[in-house]
């Protein structure tokens, strides 16, 4: 079974994320601490077991943002091809699907079968491993190491190896059976001794028996009195209620002889009288009422007939009902009327003024007939821009002008004030003759300049040699110190045996040595500053000898007189350069001014056919042609609209006199008609509405004459069903009148009252006896009551003389256990055997589980063992290189023993650490190989060999790359440098897995 694919709807970290998995190599997951790696691990058991219960300690990933919990695992099977296995929440462990290839769907069993009956904990101790199990082999002793090892591959992980050792314990710490401390072999100490203090307290027990037989004895005699007297007492009790109820018993015979005599009246209806009284007092009301409901109906139909209204037709109706709907209307158009009527006044008042400033000659036609359209606009719009430019042109040129007349007669009069100060050219000749015959170079006259070098040396001198001066002190201290620190680091480095720390350390000490040196260079430096200013104090002295001569001061003076005719020809040359600049200047600003006047002609002849096409005045400027033609354009506007007032003030005053005409028709039909519209409209509307409530008063009391004499019609029911109701009565009383209604009431009532006093005297008399017989009823009751309340004044004092001797007896025996503790031993005996039975029971459920235990591991010594210990031997070769090349399991020990190359064979406990861990990944691994059945189950395994050197790590990694060939591996480190050993196509980086949903990982 291989793994292809995770779908993780929400868990943990990770939300709506699809990651696939290399299904026929190994597949290693990469990434920092946090990254998520223990969350998929998580994830895949989750989805193949079952979610951690919130009562496990287990960590359960729930998403925080309120994603959908779970995902699903797809699968590769030989026997069902692709499998889909999708977990969701639900009950305890979550709800199952499982998909098949074929479409169908599968339950929680399916999944149990194709997981061959693993569960979590299985899944984990043989299919998945961690640096956990190694770490576990560094805690342990010696002796416990081969134990480990042994239990490892029987289970895969230490649960049996707890196991056992727990039981073995438990077992020590209940019994051991030379032992005094455990717990049982106390309980048996104690039981002992509590056993030998009863037989003691045994021997008195004689006197206490034969007065529990007496006490016994007596307790049967009280009892049987009590019984006696029961009986008595209960006969006592009936006669004395017999007694009691005896006068009751004549007052029965009595009524029953009255009623007798009474006539038979059980024909007479039942609660007659109050029936009858109850009906009379419906009937008056009803009477009222009806004779009110006559009244109402009367005064009803009176106002119906005294209505009257005009009637309008239905369709005059809607005609009234739409000049009401449209009055509003008709007064905004008439409003609307008067404003255009305005709007055309001022308009025309507009149009007047525009039309005597621009055509006051022209008519409206002509002026709508004026050419205005873009081209024509576009045309004004380039004229008025070129002449804006034209004169902008002017202005610049005109200040441009001004500017380089200005510059030019400045640059004349500079050039002629430089001619005037120069030498010419025969006095030049002579001085530079004389400075040749003096002899006196350059260089010597550069007194100044050497001075100043001399000055700028000697502070770089001074500078320098206070900075080396802090400089060492500072190296010196850093020497000091360091050399302090690497004194102790190399200590500490040779303690641990970390030879690279060392190395580290003295190339430290090296590079501060060079730094040294550096600063040593830099005082060569220093000297060869001072060895330069030393040469220029010299030539300083050189130069003041020689200052000292006549010759040198004259030299010196022809010399600044050169120097500054030289400077004066350089300064000629350049303003002779910059005065023809500034003549170009010049013309170039009057060939300007002689462009700018032609295209100035150009644009005036342009404006005046443009003004004669527009049928304006020829003296307007170009500047004011673009306004003059927006003037034009908006009297065309103006105009425009005019002629659009007029048209909609010619419909608004046609539709309002169809309006009025319309009303004053109809309203001129009833006389409803005025001089003033308003007033027509109001009669019209007034009309109708008392048309409408006339109509509504009138459907108004047609409702209530119709409602009153239905109400009229059931009251009369109700009377005509009452006088039935009464009738009937009189006729099963047989009455003739009411009056005799009512005297047979009477009888019948007495009669009744007879009979129920009767029976409530019956009832008492039961009541009193309780259902008990009376067996006489002639009075002589005081007789009886004093022979049975005698007797039972005997029995009572028998009875106390035998509660008194029970009495005594129970003291004597109380005395007897208090002074024995017989009873006290008694129980504390039976307590602690009830304790030690408890103990041995706990200790032969320990024993019976340790043998089993052991049973099972001697099945897996005989059975599954060889077959393991042959193929972990393989993978052992494998991983130390040859180095060990067999296991083998001693006959009666639990201990693993590997045989080196050289035929030497070593218990677990005596290998080393590094070879005690390559045996239990060894064993692992061989248990994962030999469990498997029909389904080779994938192997997850979490940074477990970063402890191995590098040749181990290499090993490992070549034996995992071979069981990859048939078995599905899953790899997660946070180690950069074991990724290296892999091909890069099989390790993904946890970083390129977003929180956030995103495409397929692979």
């Amino acid at each position: 079974m291989r793994i292809e694919e995770l779908h993780i709807y929400g868990y943990g970290k990770f939300s709506n994320q699809r990651i696939t998995l290399d299904s026929k190599d190994i597949q290693v997951f990469y990434g920092p601490n946090e990254a998520g790696k223990s969350t998929i691990m998580s994830f895949i058991e989750s989805i193949l077991f079952g979610f951690p219960t919130k009562q496990q300690q287990e960590r359960r990933f729930e998403p925080k943002l309120g994603q959908s919990y779970g995902g699903a695992v797809y699968l590769y099977t030989k026997t069902n091809g692709k499998v889909k296995v999708e977990r969701t929440p639900g009950k305890a462990k979550g709800n199952v699907t499982i998909y098949l290839e074929n479409g169908e769907e599968k339950d929680e069993h399916f999944l149990n079968e194709l997981l061959q009956g693993l569960d979590k904990s299985m899944f984990r101790a043989i299919y998945s491993f961690d640096i956990h199990g190694l770490q576990h082999v560094h805690k342990l002793n010696g002796d416990q190491i081969g134990k480990y090892l042994f239990f490892s591959s029987i289970f895969g992980s230490d649960a049996l190896f707890k196991m056992k050792g727990d039981l073995e314990k438990r077992q020590e710490e209940l019994f051991k059976p030379t032992g005094k401390n455990p717990e049982l072999n106390q309980s048996l100490l104690k039981l002992k001794k509590t056993y030998e203090q009863l037989t003691a307290a045994k021997q008195m027990v004689n006197e206490y028996e034969k007065l529990l037989q007496e006490k016994e004895e007596v307790h049967i005699q009280i009892t049987n009195s009590e019984k006696e007297l029961k009986v008595l007492q209960r006969e006592e009790n009936r006669v004395q209620k017999l007694k009691l109820v005896h006068p009751i018993q004549l007052e029965i015979n009595e009524i029953q002889l009255e009623i007798k005599h009474q006539p038979d009246l059980s024909y007479f209806p039942v609660d007659g009288l109050s029936r009858l009284d109850k009906l009379e007092s419906l009937l008056h009301p009803l009477k009222a009422q009806i004779h009110s409901l006559a009244q109402k109906m009367k005064r009803l139909q009176t106002e119906l007939d005294g209505i009257e209204y005009i009637s309008f037709s239905k369709e005059e109706v809607q005609s009234i009902k739409h000049f009401l709907s449209n009055e509003a209307v008709y007064r905004k158009e008439v409003i609307e009327t008067e404003k255009i009527k305005n709007q055309i006044e001022s308009l025309l008042n507009h149009i007047r003024s525009e039309k005597s400033e621009l055509y006051p000659y022209l008519d409206h036609a002509e002026i709508l007939d004026l050419p205005t359209d873009i081209a024509m606009k576009e045309a004004i719009r380039d004229s008025a821009n070129m002449y804006r430019d034209c004169m902008q042109k002017k202005n610049e040129l005109d200040s441009q002008f001004e500017h380089v007349k200005t510059d030019l007669e400045d640059i004349e009069w500079k050039v002629r004030d430089l001619e005037s100060k120069l030498i010419s050219k025969e006095e030049r000749k002579k001085l530079e003759a004389k400075v040749n015959n003096l002899g006196i170079g350059d260089s010597q006259l550069n007194a100044k300049q050497l001075k100043e070098e001399h000055t700028q040396l000697g502070e770089q001198i001074q500078f320098m040699k206070q900075q080396g001066k802090e400089k060492k002190k500072q190296v010196e201290l850093i020497m000091v110190l360091l050399s302090v620190l690497l004194i102790g680091a190399s200590i500490w480095a040779g303690i641990q045996t970390d030879w690279l720390l060392l190395s580290a350390f003295v190339a430290t000490f090296v590079l501060g040595i060079v730094g040294m040196k550096k600063s040593n260079s830099q005082d060569l430096y220093l000297e060869q500053m001072i060895k330069k200013e030393k040469q220029v104090s010299d030539q300083l002295l050189n130069l003041q000898k020689i200052g000292q001569t006549k010759e040198y001061n004259e030299v010196h003076d022809i010399k600044n007189t050169l120097w500054k005719d030289d400077q004066l020809n350089q300064m000629l040359q350049i303003s002779t350069l910059e005065l023809k600049q500034k003549e170009r200047a010049y013309n170039h600003i009057i060939s300007q001014f002689e462009s700018w006047e032609q295209k100035h002609h150009n644009l005036l002849e342009k404006t005046e056919r443009l003004l004669a096409g527009l049928k304006l005045e020829p003296s307007l400027t170009p500047a004011s042609l673009y306004d003059s033609f927006d003037r034009v354009i908006s009297l065309k506007n103006k105009l425009t609209e005019l002629e659009g007032l007029n048209n909609n003030l010619h419909q608004l005053d046609s539709r309002l006199k169809m309006f009025e005409e319309n009303v004053w028709s109809l309203a001129e039909g009833y006389s409803l008609g005025s001089e003033n519209f308003g007033e027509t409209i109001a009669n019209l509307k007034e009309a109708l509405e008392l048309m409408e409530q006339a109509e509504g008063r009138k459907r108004y009391l047609d409702e209530e004459c119709s409602e009153t004499a239905e109400q009229l019609r059931v009251l009369q029911d109700e009377q005509n069903y009452i006088q039935n109701q009464i009738q009937n009565m009189m006729n099963k009383a047989k009455a003739e009148s009411i009056e005799q209604f009512r005297l047979h009431g009477k009888e019948a009532a007495k009669r009744i009252e007879l009979e129920v006093k009767l029976k409530w005297l019956t009832n008492k008399i039961n009541q009193t006896l309780q259902g008990e017989k009376v067996y006489s009823t002639d009075g002589s009751f005081e007789e009886k009551l004093n022979y049975l309340q005698n007797k039972i004044q005997n029995l009572q004092e028998e009875l106390k003389e035998k509660q008194e001797r029970k009495t005594y007896i129970e003291v004597q025996l109380d005395e007897i256990e208090k002074s024995g503790l017989y009873s006290t031993l008694r129980h504390q005996y039976e307590q602690e055997k009830q304790i030690v039975k408890e103990q041995a029971e706990k200790w032969g459920v320990l024993s019976i589980t340790k043998d089993l235990l052991l049973k099972t591991i001697d099945y897996h010594r005989q059975v599954r063992l060889p077959n393991l210990v042959k193929e972990a031997s393989l993978f052992l070769k494998e991983l130390t290189g040859g180095e060990y090349q067999q296991i083998y399991l001693p006959e009666t020990e639990e201990n693993i023993i590997a045989e080196r190359m050289d035929g030497i064979r070593f218990y677990g406990q005596e290998l080393s650490q590094a070879t005690s861990e390559q045996l239990y990944v060894a064993l692992r691994l061989a248990l994962a190989c030999t469990l498997d059945h029909d389904q080779i189950m994938p192997l997850v395994i979490d940074d477990s060999f970063v402890n191995f050197d590098k040749t181990r790590t290499n090993h490992m990694v070549k034996l995992l790359e071979k069981l990859s060939v048939d078995r599905q591996i899953i790899f997660f480190t946070c180690h950069e440098h074991l990724i290296q050993l892999f091909n890069k196509k099989k390790v993904l980086s946890m970083e390129l897995i977003p929180v956030e949903p995103s495409v397929n990982i692979q």
